[in-house]
């Protein structure tokens, strides 16, 4: 003190009230160097005592009279202990803080942001007395209450922007607990599961917006379980309810502008938490594991590369349909259709309980849940949908006429599938007219009244040439009937149809202008998609194939090296070898490198979507062909498929002056006549070339010969 020019006055001063109080921390067993500011607080509450029994009274000036005693006291002990007063913890704390958001080289202004925001929660966790590094999430939500009732209190309103209000002080106090904790937010015991369900939903393909999203989800019913002390494990379905209509609550209020029914939010949350159960329980709800026939599903689809994001929606249906089914008390090797139309009933009714309506396109509605169910029904038979047994002896006995038909058909008279297929219509469409008149004992009575009836029902309304066609199959199946025995009279010759007359119609033929446009739209269709019905319009229109002819074109058919393919002609069977052009070439090799599917499937052109195969039949291109037309901006009238391009190729060849015979062959037809229908309405051309009229030889009056574009 004598070296700080303390006057000899203050000096005796500070001494007297050094020596009081190192005689009292020494009669309470304290040394100097370990004395801590609750020490001196002590003192200086003895003191106090002392002068209010020699005065009477507490001290008039109370900061005079303590700093009487606090200056000595701190001079003593910053030169015993070499710093007084001890930093505070606070204190302490924040200094450590600054120091490493400095080393983070933040700006200035953030860094006192973040200060302030420390400095503010510290205190709030001293008044709580809890320690920084104790700290929980509870912790946090009490202090951003407690500032958010301080900003009302002074601003008379909330927050506008509670979000980022909230973000102000959460920002620089999360830095601080991760600097205090190591890690923050503090991990739980359900972070595990989290993490878990998280990759779960990475491992399926999902899209990572849609995983944090059922990320959120799952978070907020781990917090919800863990607050109440319910472990994932011992959750019920009760819990589950009650956690959704606590969220729900909380989730309107937080969103007062959205509709009282967020059915977006409530189908999410659900996934999210069911799918979370599922993968800690095994099975969610309780007592409906999944049933093994989905694992084989799962890797049956995976195989036909059905892509990471159908794959889920497809199981779910079919975990939807097989509960359905097990509530029914049928197992999944015998459902039908029927149990497929009571599952999609029971959806409906749900859908309108849940949106108080229907769906708006039910067509579209629909096959969400008939594709994945008929995908995993034909995945166990091959043959599904399975024939309905006969209801009574009148349908057994219509089953077995029309499969006696059907081998008369085919192995009597040697006709193809593709008449069986359209006879059998036909013959079951009559049988079904008949009623009760197409059974074992009535339908010996039919006669010619029953046809006449059947005609004008059936007539109406059909072109010439559909009503030619029906009266020549009812012909070809009433005589069978007679052959059989299952009627006594040959009533064929009583059916009588159209007179079909060659060449009454206006061929259907794109123009070269409307062909040009279709394939210049299509070629701007870098897509697989483009590239494939680029491929198939080119050799429509190049070649003019037929549409089965495309349809079944198979790798195995194209000769790279001879530049060449074959074609399987769709009337006689014949095969032909047709020159490869090199436009069509480059086009069939940018749709195999670069849009045709990874299959084992032969055929050339493919669908595009999962299951990867082939098309039907060539009536599958008529919808190719349509979507390109109104691409093209294209309006046509009546049919225009795949034999327009085939009309019009014929009647480009003939312009440019090739003879019938080569136009006949590259057409694939056997004789000359097939091959001026295709050249009926060049009659300037046809002017130029020796042609032989229709009928000529045989003697036939023109125009009476009944020869159909082939």
């Amino acid at each position: 003190m004598r070296q700080s020019d303390f006057s000899h006055w203050a000096i005796k001063q500070y001494t007297v009230y050094g020596r009081r109080f190192l005689n009292h921390i020494e009669g309470h067993g304290i040394r100097l160097e370990e004395a801590r500011p609750d020490d001196i607080d002590a003192y200086l509450r003895v003191q106090r005592q002392r002068y209010r029994r020699r005065q009477g009274h507490a001290p008039v000036d109370e900061t005079d009279w303590r700093s009487r005693y606090t200056a000595s006291i701190h001079i003593l002990l910053r030169l015993a202990q070499g710093a007084w007063p001890p930093q505070s913890p606070t204190e302490s704390c924040i200094r450590v803080f600054k120091e490493k958001l400095q080393r983070e080289q933040l700006r200035p202004g953030t860094v006192r942001q973040y200060l302030e925001q420390a400095r503010l929660f510290l205190a709030y966790l001293d008044r709580q007395r809890v320690r920084l590094e104790h700290a929980v999430l509870n912790d946090l939500d009490a202090f951003i209450s407690e500032r958010l009732r301080i900003y009302r209190k002074r601003h008379g309103q909330s927050p506008r922007r509670f979000v980022r209000w909230r973000a102000e002080y959460t920002k620089g106090i999360r830095r601080l607990l991760c600097g205090a904790q190591g890690e923050w937010p503090p991990s739980s015991s359900g972070e595990s599961d989290l993490q878990r369900y998280e990759a779960h939903l990475i491992e399926r393909g999902l899209h990572p917006m849609y995983v944090k999203t059922c990320r959120s989800h799952a978070r907020l019913f781990i917090n919800y379980v863990h607050e109440r002390g319910v472990n994932l494990v011992a959750v019920s379905p009760a819990d589950v309810t009650e956690y959704f209509n606590v969220a729900l609550r909380i989730y309107q209020k937080r969103k007062p502008n959205l509709p009282n029914n967020p059915q977006s939010w409530r189908i999410i949350s659900r996934r999210a938490v069911h799918a979370l159960l599922r993968s800690v329980q095994g099975e969610w709800p309780p007592g409906s594991r999944p049933a093994p026939v989905l694992a084989d599903f799962r890797t049956h689809l995976e195989q036909h590369r059905y892509s990471g994001v159908v794959i889920p929606s497809y199981l779910s249906a079919a975990r939807q349909f097989l509960l359905h089914l097990k509530q029914q008390g049928v197992s999944v090797e015998g459902a039908g259709p029927g149990h497929v139309e009571s599952f999609l009933q029971v959806k409906l009714e749900r859908y309108k309980q849940r949106n108080r309506g229907v769906p708006s396109n039910l067509r579209e509605w629909r096959p969400r849940y008939t594709a994945p169910i008929h995908r995993l029904l034909k995945m166990l038979d091959p043959q599904w949908p399975p024939a309905e047994p006969p209801a009574n002896d009148r349908e057994r006995f219509q089953r077995e006429v029309l499969d006696g038909y059907g081998h008369w058909l085919v192995d009597v008279q040697g006709l193809s599938k593709q008449t069986l297929r359209k006879n059998g219509d036909a013959a079951r469409l009559f049988l079904h007219w008949l009623e009760d008149r197409a059974s074992g004992e009535s339908l010996p009575r039919i006669g010619i009244p029953e046809i006449d009836q059947y005609l004008s029902w059936r007539m109406p309304g059909l072109r010439r040439a559909t009503r030619g066609g029906v009266s020549q199959c009812l012909r070809s199946f009433l005589r069978y009937l007679h052959a059989e025995g299952f009627v006594a009279k040959d009533l064929s010759s009583a059916v009588s149809g159209p007179i079909l007359y060659s060449f009454d119609d206006i061929p259907r033929a794109f123009t070269e202008q409307q062909v040009k446009a279709l394939l210049d739209t299509t070629r701007r269709d870098k897509t697989p998609t483009g590239l494939r019905d680029n491929t198939i319009l080119m050799l429509l229109a190049t070649y003019g194939l037929r549409a089965g002819e495309v349809v079944r074109l198979r790798l195995d058919d194209i000769d790279w090296r001879e530049e060449r393919f074959r074609i399987r002609q769709s009337k006689s069977g014949v095969e032909s070898w047709l020159p490869l052009v090199k436009s069509v070439g480059e086009a069939l090799l940018r749709y195999l490198r670069k849009g045709r599917p990874k299959t084992e499937a032969r055929e050339v052109f493919l669908s595009v979507r999962a299951p990867y195969g082939p098309f039907c039949n060539g009536s599958s291109l008529h919808t190719v062909i349509g979507r390109r037309l109104a691409q093209a901006g294209i309006e046509v009238q009546g049919r225009h498929g795949a034999h327009a391009f085939r009309f019009a190729r014929a009647g480009s060849l003939l312009r440019a002056k090739i003879s019938l015979k080569s136009i006949g062959d590259l057409l694939g037809h056997r004789s000359a006549t097939s091959t001026e229908v295709y050249l009926r309405l060049e009659t300037d051309d046809l002017r130029a070339i020796s042609l032989n009229l229709p009928g000529k030889e045989n003697g036939c009056r023109p125009g009476r010969t009944k020869k159909k574009p082939c």
